[in-house]
């Protein structure tokens, strides 16, 4: 597991698992694929632009993950599918890094990333990754 540079972003990176979990939210969506790439796009430029400011901004696709240790963010699009991208903040270096991606159908799934994620900072923190 590596940290990879999102394509022309300047403060986004993702873990290598990232891109494969994205994709595979829609490997049987392929219509809607495009659709929600154009969306995490979208997001993840305003997110670009000041990590720090829209991650706290109370903005209604971004929001913190309560109680995760260390802090988690999430950015999440409230539609049929209802995708989420769960992210950690570099604040030091204004930073975001891409740490997991899932479909949330119920608190279980949102509990499950939400602890897969907070495991995923945790190596990044230590430098494992």
């Amino acid at each position: 597991m590596g940290i990879i540079k999102f394509r022309d972003f300047k403060n986004i990176s993702f873990l290598s698992r990232f891109e494969k979990e994205w994709k595979d939210l829609f490997i049987k969506d392929k219509a809607n694929q495009e659709r929600y790439d154009s969306w995490l796009d979208n997001k993840l430029n305003m997110l670009d632009i000041d990590p720090i400011a829209v991650s706290n901004s109370g903005h209604k696709n971004f929001e913190d993950v309560t109680n995760s240790k260390p802090k988690i963010y999430s950015i999440h699009e409230r539609s049929r599918k209802n995708p989420r991208v769960l992210y950690y903040l570099l604040t030091d270096k204004n930073e975001v890094i891409l740490l997991t991606a899932f479909i949330e159908n119920n608190k279980s799934d949102y509990n499950i990333a939400t602890r897969r994620a907070e495991q995923r900072a945790i190596k990044i923190i230590k430098g494992e990754v």
